[in-house]
């Protein structure tokens, strides 16, 4: 294009600057930073945002904000970029303040921008901050926004405020597969399993299709109540419905203890996470002469996340024998482990089986 003497605009740039950052080309990039100064575009919203998101993604954040402090102009479109950078470099609090700035301006507050800032609160874990960004969802009618309302989901069930999740999910006037599944994990990991599986059978009936991460948070509950019948529907399900048995959820099947074993067979490919998990689960139960001929048919008693799994159930039923003999193998597979040895010390203080 240049060759032939054909001038970038303002449409072209952002799209080049979009390829530098996902080739994560950021000298490239700052060619075009380079060649759109040149052209007296750089102070372009499009050209402006474009930077930012390619800095801030292969340059780090404080670039991003340069760019954004030295712009003669800015819109609610570059601060949600600049909060939503702050997000992914694990500094929630820098991306509240950033929308806090942007609050004199509600007229320009997005559903994007919003969820950006819920995002964040759902990782400070905030309750506060939490009904404060709530409210101000309702105050500028984004309450029924689907992206605000699975955000707002997000954040309360972190925040461990099942009833206002609760809350917000009935009022939403329509619901994805993302806000059933947020709804069932925030019951099933407050140990609301017959809510959880409800939930499920309602989402069924609304003609909501589970993925994985539905099926993964819905299963913990079939192992821990007596609803071993609906584990056997939801593994039917699964397959006459052709989900991905990804490793989340085999992982999550495992947990249900009267069929760990038939849904391990089926894995066609076992990894060592999974052996492990076996291993956990016939250590659980008791299971250790199990447990140890497990790992001599898969040629795993020598590795030590399988022997840490084996023993956590030593731990569970006091067995200070077998637990002492695994600490020792792992003090002599990972010497310079300093954990290893305080576990060495710790075996001592498990209760004596009675």
């Amino acid at each position: 294009m240049m060759l032939r003497g054909v001038r970038p605009d303002k449409h072209t740039l952002p799209r080049v600057l979009t390829a530098s950052r996902l080739c994560t080309n950021v000298a490239f990039g700052k060619q075009v930073h380079a060649h759109a100064f040149k052209l007296g575009l750089s102070s372009d919203l499009y050209i402006i945002t474009a930077l930012m998101e390619m800095y801030g993604r292969l340059d780090g954040v404080d670039v991003a904000k340069w760019v954004l402090d030295n712009a003669p102009t800015t819109n609610s479109v570059a601060w949600t970029i600049l909060a939503k950078l702050y997000l992914m470099d694990n500094k929630p609090h820098l991306a509240i303040e950033i929308f806090n700035q942007m609050l004199p301006l509600k007229a320009d507050i997005d559903p994007v921008g919003l969820a950006t800032a819920i995002g964040a609160c759902s990782l400070l874990k905030s309750r506060q901050q939490a009904k404060k960004l709530h409210q101000i969802a309702k105050e500028c009618g984004l309450e029924s926004h689907i992206l605000v309302g699975n955000s707002l989901l997000k954040m309360y069930v972190g925040c461990d405020s099942i009833e206002e999740a609760q809350s917000v999910f009935e009022a939403m006037p329509s619901k994805d597969v993302i806000s059933w599944t947020q709804m069932i994990h925030g019951h099933v990991k407050k140990g609301g399993y017959n809510e959880g599986l409800k939930l499920f059978r309602r989402m069924i009936s609304a003609g909501i299709k589970p993925d994985s991460f539905t099926i993964s948070s819905i299963l913990p509950a079939c192992g821990r109540i007596p609803a071993h019948k609906q584990g056997k529907e939801l593994h039917a399900y699964l397959l006459r419905n052709g989900i991905d048995m990804n490793l989340t959820v085999q992982n999550a099947v495992m947990d249900m203890l009267d069929v760990g074993t038939r849904y391990f067979n089926c894995i066609r490919a076992p990894t060592l996470t999974h052996c492990a998990l076996m291993v956990a689960l016939l250590a659980r139960v008791g299971l250790f002469n199990e447990a140890q001929k497990f790992m001599e048919e898969h040629q795993i008693k020598n590795d030590a996340e399988v022997l840490r799994a084996l023993l956590d159930g030593c731990r569970i039923h006091q067995q200070v024998k077998i637990g002492k003999q695994i600490v020792e193998q792992l003090c002599e597979l990972e010497p310079l482990n300093a954990d290893n040895y305080v576990l060495l010390s710790n075996v001592g203080c498990f209760p004596p089986k009675i």
